[in-house]
């Protein structure tokens, strides 16, 4: 082949070759278009995808928290309800219806009681009052499931049956319908407002004012009424101008027996407190306080009555006829009226209440009714063998 002819298939050839590389340009732009077009495509779905995730989050999310904030208050219910349930009826506007001693009392025999309070003024207590016949307070009411507790025989005697409920004598006495004696009001529209209504005469705040005096309230074998009594001499002694007395905390039944929150023998113990009280006040102190101090359950009363002297004989004529008796409702009528059922309860100057079971607490309270009284620039102790409480 000549090369003139090589020459001129050369120079053909040239523009083919120059296609070709056209075609390959123009595929490899087509492809890379295309796959940014599909990661474009990707990136726009996967962003939907995810927008459409975060949307359904927000929308189900409360949903979720409220399933879990009802289990969870379920389950809080559910502990809650667990053990020993007591209501407790009472009523904002009592002054004298505090209910901590009894609470922790109640604790005592059933660790996992719990209480769910009801005042007077809802509608629930007013028809749980009607319902069981209840009509002063504060009122205690159980189920039946009270019965299978390990310490119920300790309470059996006071318990009875109210509607669909069990209830705790507990020596209530304030009646809510009557005339609230420091409101300013006149509660039962007879005219007669706080202390003008015969009602309020036995009440803390119309009762006669008596300077230098002093009252406590106890059950006989309440361990915080016992350090109550161990309290008072020494105050006693500091303050020799000052006139004191013991009260009892009882329910009268009206026909020559009682009830007394830690059984038959303390409302016993009471009646001989109150027989050798007839012995003379010096004779009553001393054997009050050898019996707070050695125990009363189980424990044989003649020991202390010889130890101060009684008259052992006219104190069993007293405790066993029916003087005894005489006494204690007496006696138990002072508490009842003004609504006391916390062992110990102290009262300064026949008016103002206060509590504490060591000396200085005592002494602190008098003294701020009676800051002139001899003996309150004594320091007096604030020891005490158990913590502070109430029965």
């Amino acid at each position: 082949m000549s090369k003139e002819h090589t020459k001129h298939e050369n120079h053909v050839s040239k523009p083919e070759h120059h296609i070709d590389k056209s075609k390959m340009l123009s595929n490899r732009i087509k492809k890379k278009l295309l796959k940014a077009k599909r990661d474009k495509t990707i990136f726009l779905s996967t962003t939907i995808i995810f927008l459409l995730l975060f949307v359904a989050t927000l929308i189900f999310k409360p949903y979720c928290a409220i399933e879990t904030e009802t289990e969870t208050e379920t389950e809080t219910e559910q502990e809650v309800t667990m053990g020993l349930q007591a209501v407790l009826l009472n009523d904002i506007r009592c002054k004298q219806c505090d209910v901590t001693g009894l609470k922790t009392s109640l604790q005592q025999l059933f660790p996992d009681i719990s209480f769910r309070e009801i005042d007077y003024a809802s509608d629930e207590a007013k028809e749980l009052m009607s319902n069981t016949g209840i009509t002063t307070l504060p009122a205690l009411l159980f189920t039946e499931d009270i019965q299978t507790e390990a310490n119920y025989a300790q309470l059996a005697n006071y318990i009875t049956p109210v509607g669909e409920y069990l209830t705790l004598a507990i020596g209530s006495s304030f009646d809510p319908n009557s005339e609230i004696c420091d409101n300013d009001e006149d509660d039962t529209g007879n005219g007669l407002i706080d202390c003008a209504d015969s009602t309020c005469a036995n009440t803390l705040e119309c009762r006669e004012l008596k300077e230098n005096h002093l009252a406590v309230f106890i059950m006989s074998d309440c361990p915080y009424g016992k350090e109550a009594v161990k309290a008072l001499v020494p105050v006693i002694e500091a303050m020799p101008s000052l006139e004191y007395e013991i009260n009892y905390i009882v329910t009268d039944n009206g026909d020559g027996t009682f009830i007394s929150l830690h059984g038959e023998y303390e409302v016993e113990e009471n009646i001989r407190q109150l027989c050798a009280k007839e012995q003379g006040n010096e004779e009553f102190l001393a054997y009050t306080l050898c019996r707070s101090e050695n125990g009363v359950r189980d424990v044989d009363w003649n020991a202390c009555a010889d130890e101060v002297g009684l008259d052992k004989t006219a104190l069993e004529v007293c405790f066993t006829g029916d003087l005894g008796k005489e006494l204690l409702s007496e006696n138990a009528v002072i508490a009842n009226d003004l609504g006391i059922g916390a062992s110990p309860t102290w009262l300064a100057n026949n008016r103002y209440q206060f509590s504490g079971i060591t000396s200085d607490v005592v002494q602190g309270n008098v003294c701020i009714y009676n800051p002139d009284l001899e003996g309150c620039d004594e320091a007096l102790s604030g020891d005490a063998a158990v913590p502070a409480g109430q029965c």
